[in-house]
């Protein structure tokens, strides 16, 4: 984990730890549901599984003990913390099913495990017998989790103004978190239908959406104009990246078609939007409409959104938190180059670009 008292975002009232650490130890000392559900979770094939814990403290806000949004808030800032930067790295969880909540869980008194999902609502299930099984399409992942320490630090800010102090219901933090909830479904894994076109159709659907959350003026609708300029305000040190050298439709003005140069991302971003129109509007698709760039014709738009997301998420953060000047920092400083150096070089390495 990336603090000594695991993943807080910077609060002292929650904390994503694993099932190791001492405090979830001292639940389990006094609860014995509690304990079996830690100690019963395995793989498929019967090795056991050691889950992460997130942990609220007693004296936390009434607001957060009573309502979800806020422990759901968390708990997708963490996992976009991390999961951008793998899908850049390439390496780590990549998916945000592996940050979902299990459905069974402890009762009050601690005495018995109750799972809970629209589909099921039961209790008293017998303690000797239970098992708690990770889904075989995800795969086990327990190494440490590595975290995009802007996103992190930013994404900590913004939670604990909307949710601890003053705890408003300002826009800023509401589209944020409202964004993180859609892009946390638009990256989970597609398997219901054996990944269908039609189920990565959704994804794109999905990732869209987050976006136009994050780009939709105070007024009025948004529209592909808004999530463009979003994204423009992102600054890259690779000028190839920066280059708006791609022509794109925007849209018509007095039956007139309006085009506008753009650069890499948002061309991505162009295609992402042009892809979910064709899925929702019931328009004939194909797997080209997903892997459109004809000089790469394995790269898939799935494929970049993770890079997509990033850059929309950081240059929204940026109007409020801002990101130090990366100019002459070395690689490895807190918002040095390090972090924001992997999506340009995934980017990079995508798209066949060399390095400037």
């Amino acid at each position: 984990m990336g603090e000594h008292n695991g993943l807080t975002l910077g609060t002292q009232f929650l904390a994503l730890v694993p099932s190791t650490d001492q405090r979830v130890h001292g639940i389990a000392q006094n609860s014995r549901a509690a304990k079996i559900l830690l100690n019963r979770f395995t793989a498929s094939t019967g090795e056991r599984i050691c889950p992460a814990v997130l942990i609220v403290r007693r004296d936390a806000p009434n607001h957060i003990l009573r309502t979800s949004e806020p422990i759901v808030a968390f708990r997708n800032a963490i996992a976009f913390s991390h999961l951008l930067l793998a899908r850049a790295r390439n390496q780590g969880i990549r998916w945000t099913d592996h940050f979902d909540f299990h459905p069974t869980g402890v009762s009050r008194q601690g005495s018995e495990l109750i799972t809970y999902s629209p589909a099921v609502i039961g209790g008293g299930i017998d303690l000797r017998k239970y098992r708690a099984m990770a889904a075989d399409y995800l795969g086990v992942h327990e190494e440490r989790l590595r975290i995009d320490d802007y996103l992190y630090l930013s994404l900590g800010k913004a939670w604990h103004h909307r949710f601890i102090s003053p705890g408003t219901d300002d826009r800023f933090t509401r589209a944020l978190f409202r964004s993180l909830e859609v892009a946390y479904e638009a990256f989970s894994v597609r398997h219901k239908n054996y990944g269908s076109l039609h189920e990565y159709g959704l994804s794109t659907a999905l990732l869209v959406s987050a976006i136009e959350t994050l780009a939709a003026p105070a007024e009025g609708d948004v529209r592909k104009k808004h999530a463009l300029a979003l994204l423009s305000r992102y600054s890259w040190e690779t000028p190839t990246l920066r280059y708006r050298r791609y022509r794109v439709f925007i849209e018509k003005q007095n039956k007139q078609k309006v085009f506008r140069w753009v650069n890499l991302i948002q061309r991505v971003y162009d295609r992402l939007y042009r892809a979910r129109s064709k899925f929702l509007h019931g328009d004939r698709v194909s797997r080209r409409l997903l892997v459109p760039f004809e000089s790469n014709p394995d790269l898939s738009l799935l494929r970049l959104s993770g890079a997509v997301y990033r850059t929309a998420l950081g240059a929204y953060l940026e109007t409020r938190f801002q990101r130090k000047d990366r100019a002459g920092e070395l690689r490895w400083m807190l918002y040095g180059s390090w972090i924001l150096g992997d999506y340009e070089k995934d980017l990079a390495q995508a798209f066949g670009i060399r390095e400037e």
